[in-house]
């Protein structure tokens, strides 16, 4: 990613999620974002998933993380796998995450950028105290299928007279959705299919940790 390095521009571009199990598609979003919103640095974060949300219990935080850095490449500097969700205790809000990485001097604010799917940007008016958040970091926001950038920018320009962030709708990418998902890796593996989009050293780690497999 040298071509992302050498932009000159402080910001740093905030990518998180289950990563269970990270696969190309993310690390290729995440590539064409730094490129889209002029990056000079990324850090993937890793959730705290909840077992309740998902019908199989989520893979532990030390093996998502694992396939993380795996995924991933931190060797230029310009990416970072952190654990801090992984290691806080109770209730996981991103303005917490953000707020605790602008206290350790590992992004400054004004120049932060949250990568956010269109459906999750939908409900964002619910996220916890979201304005603050708002003020910390600015959203990327990512158009997820059945939402097109063209349909993603007319919300967020609802969005914007809603709220008043009138540059809302410069807040979405210009960058391919992500068809692939975890989910369907997940399913396939359970299924005894060989997984496609996951690179040799994570699906090192599924085949070791016999991840996704089905107990039927």
């Amino acid at each position: 990613m040298s071509e992302v390095s050498t932009a000159a521009s402080t910001t740093t571009l905030l990518f998180g999620g289950s990563f269970d199990p990270p696969h190309a598609r993310h690390v290729s979003l995440l590539r064409d974002a730094m490129l889209a919103v002029h990056a000079s640095r990324a850090i993937v974060i890793p959730a705290r998933v909840n077992p309740l949300k998902r019908e199989a219990p989520p893979t532990s935080g030390a093996l998502r993380f694992e396939m993380c850095q795996l995924a991933f490449d931190e060797s230029s500097g310009t990416i970072r796998v952190h654990d801090l969700e992984l290691k806080r205790e109770g209730a996981s809000y991103t303005v917490d995450t953000v707020e605790s990485l602008l206290r350790r001097g590992l992004c400054t604010k004004g120049s932060v950028r949250l990568i956010v799917g269109s459906d999750a940007m939908r409900s964002f008016t619910r996220w916890h105290r979201w304005r603050d958040l708002l003020a910390l970091a600015t959203p990327a926001v990512i158009a997820r299928p059945p939402d097109t950038v063209a349909s993603t920018r007319e919300f967020l320009s609802a969005f914007a007279e809603e709220t008043g962030f009138s540059d809302a709708p410069s807040w979405v990418l210009d960058v391919e959705p992500v068809e692939l998902s975890s989910t369907a890796i997940r399913e396939a593996i359970a299924r005894g299919d060989a997984p496609e989009g996951v690179c040799e050293r994570v699906e090192a780690v599924i085949s070791r940790e016999k991840l996704y497999q089905s107990n039927a």
